[in-house]
């Protein structure tokens, strides 16, 4: 088993967001890790805690919890995560690496990568924040896993920010996620998997080189083959495709069930080019259950759109205010 090594501590920002500055300070972000059980086996899981030095003096009056999509890792909410500490004083922002992804451990028992493992995950951080009440911003995979715990009695989740995912997910989207999830090759250098990277997640949108650069920061991880010769392969477990090896098993993702029991207050960012979220699932979302609080849909991407831009977190940062 690989299993990524988390140091903990401060974690030096490679992208820092010019409005979060407060008296002449950036946040701070510190690397922290947690215990947690999947059937068979311990493992840990690391997170970021954001917070701001100029409001040290402030108490802790709101916690946000951030997930980040499938193949993806908590750094995809740097520029999120100091927007909130510098604007609301006593506000932590918590961006969660799940197991087998970023610097989280990779699971030994790998069917144990589904959502009952996620949850557990993601009670036992609860639990280990002890809030009475917190938001979740959800990209994807970590808006359904939002979604599945909203829907559960006493949650404690007040506001839910929803990042291209619904309550239905086709069949079809499932199977495209299939034909490149976990089968990227070995390559020789960072520069050679950039490219394929770049296609891989065209989706996203007219990202800078910039911002190209800053996710293969944290997307790619280098090693050594049996050679001694470098080889760059993506900073997450191949083996996390297993759903989705054979499409024959493959269907529609119904949580229709889940939507109507949720009580939270619901934003909704769509990119208009996805086929994860469908409009006519987005439209539906806003006559049943919940609804929604607010709903944007964005044309410069599909599946999905990128907390890099201001027009894409100034909503989230306003639908989270106290």
């Amino acid at each position: 088993m690989s299993v990524p090594q988390s140091q903990g501590g401060s974690v030096e920002l490679d992208w820092k967001e010019e409005a979060a500055v407060v008296n002449n300070l950036f946040p701070i972000a510190t690397e922290k890790r947690v215990l947690c059980w999947a059937p068979g086996e311990l493992f840990h899981v690391s997170y970021l805690e954001w917070s701001h030095p100029a409001h040290k003096d402030v108490p802790v009056n709101r916690y946000v919890v951030c997930v980040h999509g499938l193949s993806r890792n908590c750094r995809d909410f740097d520029a999120l995560a100091q927007h909130l500490v510098a604007k609301y004083p006593g506000t932590v922002v918590i961006a969660v690496d799940m197991p087998g992804r970023g610097r989280s451990d990779w699971l030994q028992n790998k069917l144990n990568y589904n959502y009952n493992t996620y949850q557990i995950v993601a009670t036992t951080l609860l639990a280990r924040l002890q809030a009475p009440v917190i938001d979740w911003v959800g990209i994807s995979m970590g808006g359904i896993l939002g979604m599945k715990l909203s829907a559960l009695p006493s949650c404690p989740i007040r506001k839910l920010v929803l990042i291209d995912i619904g309550a239905f997910v086709p069949k079809d989207s499932l199977v495209r996620i299939g034909t490149y999830l976990g089968k990227e090759p070995l390559f020789r250098s960072v520069d050679e998997y950039k490219q394929v990277f770049r296609v891989s997640f065209k989706q996203f949108g007219n990202l800078s080189e910039a911002h190209w650069d800053q996710m293969i920061r944290h997307s790619a991880r280098v090693t050594q083959d049996e050679t001694n010769q470098p080889v760059v392969k993506p900073h997450y477990d191949q083996q996390i495709n297993l759903p989705f090896l054979d499409p024959t098993k493959l269907g529609d993702m119904d949580m229709w069930a889940e939507w109507d029991r949720i009580k939270a207050s619901v934003l909704l960012l769509r990119g208009s080019q996805s086929d994860v979220l469908p409009a006519e699932v987005a439209a539906q979302m806003s006559t049943r259950g919940p609804g929604l609080a607010r709903f944007l849909e964005f044309p410069d991407c599909g599946h999905c759109p990128h907390l890099f831009f201001e027009d894409k977190i100034a909503p989230v940062v306003e639908h989270l205010s106290l």
